[in-house]
């Protein structure tokens, strides 16, 4: 259960060994480590294994997201639960959705709510509305809701990788907006 990016060196072993240590991804190995694995162990939070992000290629293209999430047995999570991405941005906040569902305006840019493609997998594409403008600095929090039916609304299976303005992620850890990853968008 790491985190894997498209620059994650992967063959240092102890890169490895740290990142298995650091299953909330916030970049500190400490107790809140040891309670989020208690938590996933429970079946109330999951593990993120993997984020995608492909950026337009110029003005009009599409930005793509994607991740991989396991439950606690090492399977992946399946479509009732919902995995949501909130890109933060100032620039590019008007969107097109491509893939995924219910897109809207947040405090730091917009939300999105990512469609399963398969068991653990899932994705959202969204365009600029009118094309992309430059801007740097773009971020993605991975919002992940472990349920165990559709009706399931449990709040205290939510939890934001790194941090949210969307509810209840902002009321429950009473965190800001905080990008897991952050990219740049060139218009050219």
């Amino acid at each position: 259960f790491m985190l894997e990016t498209q620059d994650s060196p992967v063959h240092d072993r102890s890169w490895c060994e740290r990142a298995q240590m650091d299953p909330n991804l916030d970049g500190a190995i400490d107790l809140k480590d040891a309670v989020y694995l208690r938590l996933a162990l429970a079946g109330n939070y999951a593990f993120l294994t993997s984020l995608s992000i492909a950026t337009p290629y110029g003005c009009d293209g599409q930005l793509s997201i994607e991740v991989r999430v396991m439950g606690n047995d090492g399977q992946g999570l399946t479509d009732s639960s919902r995995i949501r991405f909130e890109i933060g941005t100032k620039e590019n906040k008007q969107m097109i959705l491509n893939e995924g569902s219910d897109l809207k305006e947040t405090e730091a840019g917009a939300v999105v709510t990512a469609k399963m493609s398969a068991p653990g997998v899932f994705s959202a594409k969204v365009e600029g509305e009118g094309g992309w403008s430059n801007e740097e600095n773009l971020g993605i929090a991975v919002l992940v809701e472990v349920r165990q039916t559709e009706d399931d609304k449990w709040p205290n299976r939510a939890y934001p990788f790194r941090g949210s303005s969307v509810h209840p992620y902002q009321d429950l850890f009473k965190l800001q907006y905080s990008p897991l990853r952050m990219f740049h968008l060139k218009c050219e």
